[in-house]
Order: C-alpha cells, then sequence, then structure tokens
C-alpha cells in the first residue's frame, strides 16, 4: 500500500517516501533519474535521490531563474557542491518533442537504463514521455489532469510551444499515460493519497517481475480518486467545464489514424 510510505522531504507532497519504497523492494540500478521540469531546486521528486542517496540526475526547467536558484542551492550543499555538471545537471532549455532525446544524450551522454523518470511540465506531458526514446526509466512518476477521472483518455495536442493558461488546460489524464505506459512495459502501481501524481514501474524492474511485489491483479485506476470527495468533486467539475474551452485528443484513436494513413499508402 503505497499510502503508508507516503514521506515529504524535498517532493510537493509525498513523493519521495513512495520512491524510496519502490527502491527499496525494486533495488536500483544506474542511479540515475531524470526530472522534467525541477522548478526552484529544493522542491521536486528527485532532488532527495541527489542530496541524500548519491544519485546522478538531469533536471530542466525552462524558467531561467528557477534554474539559477536550483544551481545555487545544489552548489551550496555539500553532498552536491562537487557534482554540479559532473553527475547533478541543471539545463534552462525549453524541452520539445523535437529535442529531448538530443538534449539528455549531449547533456550527460546517458543512453539505456535509469532508475527514476519525473514529469511535471504543466502542458504536454504525455507527447514528451512519448517521444523520451534515449533512456529507459524504471519508475515513471507523472502529473495526472484529474478532471477527466479514471477512465477518460485526454491530452492536450501537441504544440512545440504550448503553455498553458490555467489548470484546466493542462497535462493528460490518468487513462492516457495508462495507455501509453502499458504498451511499453509499465504497470501503474499506485498514486499519492491527494491522486494527481501516479507512479508506473517497469515490469522488468525486478527480476522474476512484479507479482511478487504488487500481486498479480492489477492496482485499481479508481483509487486514484478515493480522495475526491463532494468539495473536491465541485472543483473538479468546475475545472472540467472550463477545460471546454480547449482542445483535447484521445491519444488511442491518434495513434489508429496514424497507423491507417500509414498503411493506406501505396
Amino acid at each position: 500500500e503505497l499510502a503508508l510510505q507516503e514521506r515529504k522531504v524535498f517532493s510537493q507532497n509525498s513523493e519521495d517516501g513512495i520512491l524510496l519504497y519502490l527502491l527499496s523492494v525494486l533495488g536500483t540500478g544506474s542511479r540515475r533519474a531524470l526530472e522534467i521540469a525541477g522548478g526552484v531546486g529544493w522542491e521536486n521528486n528527485v532532488a532527495n535521490l541527489v542530496l541524500n542517496f548519491g544519485f546522478d540526475a538531469l533536471f530542466f526547467d525552462g524558467d531561467a531563474g528557477n534554474m539559477r536558484c536550483a544551481r545555487n542551492f545544489f552548489r551550496a550543499h555539500p553532498a552536491t557542491a562537487a557534482r554540479i555538471d559532473r553527475g547533478v545537471w541543471w539545463s534552462s532549455a525549453f524541452v520539445t518533442v523535437e529535442n529531448i532525446n538530443d538534449l539528455v544524450a549531449e547533456t550527460t551522454g546517458w543512453s539505456g537504463d535509469i532508475d527514476v523518470l519525473s514529469v511535471d511540465v504543466d502542458g504536454v506531458d504525455y507527447w514528451l514521455l512519448e517521444a523520451l526514446r534515449v533512456v529507459r526509466p524504471r519508475i515513471v512518476v507523472v502529473e495526472v489532469q484529474e478532471l477527466w477521472g479514471a477512465s477518460e483518455r485526454r491530452t492536450r495536442p501537441y504544440r512545440a510551444d504550448h503553455r498553458s493558461p490555467e489548470i484546466a488546460a493542462m497535462g493528460a489524464s490518468l487513462a492516457a499515460y495508462e495507455w501509453l505506459l502499458e504498451r511499453r512495459g509499465y504497470r501503474l502501481v499506485g498514486c499519492i493519497a491527494r491522486g494527481f501524481n501516479a507512479f508506473f514501474v517497469r515490469e522488468d524492474a525486478r527480476a522474476g517481475g512484479l507479482d511478487a511485489v504488487f500481486g498479480r491483479a492489477r492496482y485499481d485506476a479508481a483509487g486514484c480518486f478515493a480522495h475526491v470527495d463532494a468539495a473536491w468533486g465541485h472543483v473538479l467539475a468546475a475545472r472540467r467545464r472550463a477545460a471546454g474551452k480547449y482542445d483535447w485528443v484521445d491519444p488511442a484513436q491518434l495513434a489508429a489514424k496514424r497507423e491507417w494513413l500509414v498503411n493506406s499508402v501505396w
């Protein structure tokens, strides 16, 4: 039960404890992590692994001010003072589908397995996750757009220059992430108690598979919405009405259309 593992060290909510639990039962591999976006440095899902457990990490944040704050914070910390740009990297590059793989490879030299990927850009998160190929995270943390509930597949359409004007215009639904990640060999294992950050684990992240840790029954995605009471339900309903002003797409339908177009060319 992930709820029993929740602890906050540097994460915004309680993700630190869940990540430590998952790494304890899965074991660590490369001890590498990638955070998109890392904010000011002392409040994200990867900082605790870097500062207290010796992980290498690459943090992206398109806000140059955030990057300066983060670099100063990590440069002043004794655990990372000597590792800036030598195992701990910060980049203010604006990450897009077109550049994400090159940015990771050119900045770090990484390829293949990393332990953790965290994505929270409040925008076209789904498409960045779909495009990332140069590394293969064992654990993926994504922020979920709650207004779509547990079963509707929705994401904002991709634009390289996307900016979200409000919460109702951000991100992708849990079902959209499930559809993408299950096809890539990941399993949804739960969410934080507040619901909006979900955790996926790659099926081969543990020798012998995940059933010994999480059981054979798959996690019920509805559990990520167990916190929604009447008051929060009204908030989500209002956001859903606001979301109607924006374009949303079902990635499964888009993929089927792309496949049909490819197969129909002769």
